[in-house]
């Protein structure tokens, strides 16, 4: 069964959701937001109990930050669950933005374009020096395109050095990792 809704206070305009019988979710849609954000979310709770996914969204808020500045203070640095990004960085430089937000044991989820997979083999290095483990790359199409993106999650298992996020434009002149 389909359920569809119109979320109120944030950006997306419509939600689908399909359900199979046993309350699983096989499907979400948004329609309107920010496409990688939510494609992220949907991968995420597809395969979870609608009833499990209500919980864990209930009471989310979206914040509209700058990662490079927002790593380095204490109000959101190492306090999220999931951390996504709209950026078109390469993953080395996304993940040194972002992995810093991630808490303990929360996840880090970045939509990528068709160089996904290089991407993942230059930036492993950044991720580990980061505190974090790469989990999966699933290829995603996103409406309209033919490009082979894939969305990365990347788990936060230590905590990221205090020393990272650097200075905005740094890690793209010297990405952490390059050889």
């Amino acid at each position: 069964m389909t359920y569809s809704f119109r979320p109120r206070g944030v950006c997306s305009q419509e939600m689908r959701v399909e359900v199979d019988d046993q309350g699983i979710i096989q499907r979400l849609e948004v329609l309107g937001g920010c496409s990688g954000n939510l494609q992220g979310i949907a991968s995420l709770v597809k395969g979870m109990p609608a009833q499990e996914a209500i919980a864990r969204l209930k009471g989310i808020r979206c914040e509209h930050l700058r990662a490079e500045d927002a790593g380095r203070d204490k109000k959101h640095r190492e306090k999220y669950d999931y951390v996504t990004a709209r950026a078109v960085a390469r993953l080395s430089v996304l993940s040194e933005y972002c992995l810093p937000l991630a808490k303990k044991g929360g996840q880090f989820i970045a939509l990528k374009g068709s160089k996904f997979a290089e991407e993942i083999t230059e930036g492993e290095a950044a991720v580990k020096i980061l505190g974090g483990k790469i989990l999966s790359a699933e290829p995603v199409k996103l409406p309209g395109l033919d490009d082979g993106r894939a969305i990365i999650k990347i788990a936060k298992i230590k905590s990221t050095p205090a020393q990272y996020p650097r200075k905005a434009g740094t890690p793209e002149k010297q990405p952490l990792g390059a050889k």
